[in-house]
């Protein structure tokens, strides 16, 4: 049996990845979609979806079992709402919210209506998320202390057709729209925990037009006593011609430690180095509709009963600890400017 999705926002993320994602998951089927402009809604080549350019008509209409929110995040709060109120299921893009107010009031809304919200952290079906949880949670690095994440590129940089998407998300989250997602990933490959003793820093880079700093840097601790770095970049190439982009993951346990690296198309290998071993694997490149594939039928599949609710599945309470240290950040950064 496959479950019944209904989209609302069919944007460039939606074209790219959801749509075909929802068509690839053996246990999903998109069966409707919403979004005000038109020539979106005629993207969609599946001529058995149904298209509303009203999103109460698409509710009223019923169908389906959830409602994938895919809109931009100042819009997230109020879908998600209403979805629960008119009784479906929610998976919703992170960043959940634009705040951590927000993101409470969709988890209570969820309870309210005895509803299940799931949060787009698709990085968590990452073949190398998943192989250092597994690491990590058999103890092979010891007691992990740190984990440090640099991710760097140009959010299609400042000057090209895509910039108007560029600015719509540095309006919003700036480059910690992306950033949320390593945030969740450093909580889920070691085991969890709330954020404490936030400290954020980040530079414009020309940009003093946007409403958020396209280059923030992070240092927090977690409950589980990991502390974790976090440097997140849309200003790299930004103003140029040539495309880089340079990723790097370093765990560091007492008896071991992961290390992970992509300088632009050079994709290195994950390694696990130990006393007297050292474990390398190639990197597995994952496309966002492979990995949202995976993450849709895990919540399929939930919802179904075939299975419990998986620990690669983000919950809202997931998005809502991820809401609150990038908007202890965003205060930071902002006092600092």
């Amino acid at each position: 049996m496959r479950t019944r999705f209904a989209l609302v926002g069919v944007g460039q993320h939606a074209k790219w990845s959801i749509i075909p994602a929802l068509k690839a998951a053996e246990h999903c089927e998109l069966v409707a979609a919403c979004d005000l402009k038109q020539e979106n809604l005629e993207a969609i080549q599946d001529p058995s979806v149904i298209r509303y350019t009203e999103y109460a008509a698409m509710l009223d209409a019923g169908g389906f079992d959830v409602v994938y929110v895919a809109t931009l995040e100042d819009l997230h709060k109020e879908m998600v709402i209403r979805a629960f109120e008119a009784g479906y299921h929610v998976l919703c893009e992170k960043p959940l919210g634009m705040n951590a107010g927000e993101c409470e009031a969709m988890l209570a809304a969820a309870e309210s209506a005895g509803k299940h919200l799931a949060v787009g952290f698709e990085k968590r079906y990452h073949p190398d998320q998943i192989k250092m949880r597994q690491w990590i949670g058999s103890g092979r690095l010891g007691r992990v202390e740190a984990v440090h994440i640099q991710e760097m590129w140009d959010m299609h940089k400042t000057f090209t057709d895509l910039s108007p998407r560029r600015a719509a998300h540095l309006d919003r989250s700036g480059s910690l729209d992306c950033g949320i997602h390593s945030l969740d990933s450093i909580r889920y490959i070691t085991g969890g925990g709330d954020w404490h003793n936030i400290v954020a820093r980040g530079r414009w880079f020309g940009e003093l037009e946007r409403r958020q700093m396209p280059h923030i840097s992070i240092m927090a601790d977690l409950d589980n006593g990991v502390l974790a770095t976090l440097t997140e970049s849309y200003a790299y190439c930004a103003n140029i011609t040539p495309r880089k982009s340079c990723m790097t993951y370093t765990v560091v346990g007492t008896q071991g430690v992961i290390n992970w690296a992509r300088d632009g198309d050079n994709e290195l290998a994950l390694s696990l180095v130990t006393e007297g071993h050292i474990e390398t694997l190639a990197y597995e490149h994952m496309g966002h509709d492979r990995a949202i594939a995976r993450l849709a039928n895990d919540f399929s599949r939930t919802l179904q009963g075939v299975c419990d609710w998986p620990a690669s599945l983000a919950t809202g309470a997931d998005g809502l600890v991820a809401q609150r240290i990038v908007d202890e950040a965003l205060k930071q950064t902002h006092l600092q400017s």
